[in-house]
């Protein structure tokens, strides 16, 4: 939940914009009472600060504050400490999310290789977006909840059936993973795998998914769709991301 201060700031000659707003929480004061005019403001940094007309409105100053409370703002025009009284008003938060998948099989590329996982379909999305087929991107900051499913299947013959699966930000060291064996081994079988976290991101920040296996035949598996019943294809990937914070 977030808190905003909406400021209408004019003069007698009608709205004045860029004059810069201070709110103070009225716990700082001696008295709930708004100060008079000319009155200095208290010590330390305000509580929140804004720029009346920045936000588009003429004379409105739109501040974000940290409780739920009445605060006094200041402005200062011509020389002179101008006060008024504002109460919060409370914002819904903004969500953001992205729903992504590949209807492509996602093969090995080496008992040594690191497998960028690709996605090539979106189901729906907002403020988040796949940049490039595989960089998942935040135009917003957050803290987000993460969780990926693989639907591996080993393809060929092979002695080792281990994967591990991970996500790194903005290319760099490995985050998150999660490693597991198949229960038996053989060809074709099939584990759906994933891999969750939640993690604070920067706007512009991006993640990535990989996974590795010895087992050079593993893969992450696309399946058509059937009929008799109808069925649905099945990703060989899918990632589903939303904002928490």
């Amino acid at each position: 939940m977030s808190y905003t201060l909406i400021v209408d700031i004019a003069s007698n000659n009608g709205y004045v914009n860029s004059a810069t707003v201070d709110a103070y929480d009225i716990s700082r004061f001696g008295s709930s009472a708004v100060p008079a005019a000319g009155t200095a403001a208290p010590s330390g940094s305000p509580d929140a600060i804004g720029v009346s007309g920045s936000n588009g409105n003429p004379g409105q100053a739109v501040l974000t504050v940290p409780k739920n409370d009445v605060y006094n703002c200041l402005v200062t025009y011509n020389g002179t400490n101008y006060w008024t009284q504002a109460n919060v008003t409370v914002v819904a938060a903004q969500l953001y999310y992205g729903s992504f998948y590949s209807t492509q099989t996602q093969t090995n590329g080496g008992a040594t290789t690191a497998n960028l996982v690709t996605f090539n379909s979106t189901d729906v999305a907002q403020g988040i977006s796949v940049v490039s087929g595989s960089q998942i991107t935040f135009a917003n900051a957050g803290t987000y909840y993460l969780n990926m499913l693989g639907q591996f299947i080993t393809a060929g013959g092979g002695s080792n059936y281990a994967v591990t699966a991970w996500y790194t930000i903005n290319g760099g060291s490995p985050a998150t993973a999660s490693a597991f064996t198949f229960t038996t081994s053989g060809v074709n079988n099939q584990v759906l795998a994933n891999v969750a976290d939640t993690a604070i991101f920067n706007a512009g920040d991006y993640i990535q998914f990989y996974w590795w296996s010895q087992n050079t035949y593993m893969e992450l598996l696309a399946t058509a769709a059937g009929s008799s019943p109808t069925r649905p294809l099945s990703p060989s990937v899918n990632v589903n991301i939303f904002n928490v914070g």
